[in-house]
């Protein structure tokens, strides 16, 4: 799946309707200011103009080390779980944890979260053996039951109208729900 692959997205979305529907919360309380935002990303590379850039801690790199090129590359407002200095026209936002954040942004973001939320059920599987399997048997079953099934799974994202290999086990929340949006679209019934 390319950027291309994107499921229907309001024309117009605001950085504080997006927080509204989101239900995330700045740490002081204060009002999330009203700048349009024409995208959502955790990676400083994809920031492109009207961007909403998200600094989250990553295990070899630190998104809070990106802001001000996040910000020099047209980020319309960046959310930090910590100070950091934003030089620039982008607005700056202060959440307790940005992991978090990330996660229900995605999901207000792409449709799945907040008034008029719209998403297939989610059957997720753990363990340590066969859940590559028991995905592939559920999404089976579920077919033979006329149902439209989306999978997420460590060797393909199959998401009704369109397939690929999954290049990660587990994709990250923007890409997750960028995916089930993109499956929602198509008619999805049911995503494992």
């Amino acid at each position: 799946m390319n950027e291309s692959s994107r499921p229907t997205l309001p024309e117009d979305m605001s950085l504080s309707t997006l927080f509204k529907r989101a239900g995330v919360q700045t740490v002081d309380g204060s009002v999330v200011p009203d700048v349009k935002i024409t995208s959502l990303s955790d990676d400083s590379r994809k920031v492109q103009h009207g961007c909403c850039f998200v600094a989250v801690q990553g295990l070899l790199c630190d998104g809070h080390d990106f802001v001000q090129s996040a910000a020099s590359d047209g980020a319309a407002a960046v959310v930090v779980d910590r100070e950091v200095p934003v030089a620039g026209k982008a607005v700056c936002v202060r959440v307790s944890d940005s992991h978090e954040a990330i996660a229900k942004l995605a999901a207000a973001y792409y449709g799945l979260r907040g008034e008029g939320a719209t998403g297939p059920p989610l059957i997720g599987i753990t363990g340590t053996n066969g859940k590559t399997t028991v995905a592939w048997l559920l999404r089976a079953i579920l077919r033979s039951a006329g149902k439209k099934v989306a999978l997420l799974g460590t060797v393909e994202y199959d998401l009704v109208s369109q397939r690929c290999d999954a290049p990660l086990t587990t994709p990250g929340p923007l890409d997750l729900c960028r995916h089930l949006g993109c499956a929602r679209d198509a008619g999805c019934d049911w995503a494992v």
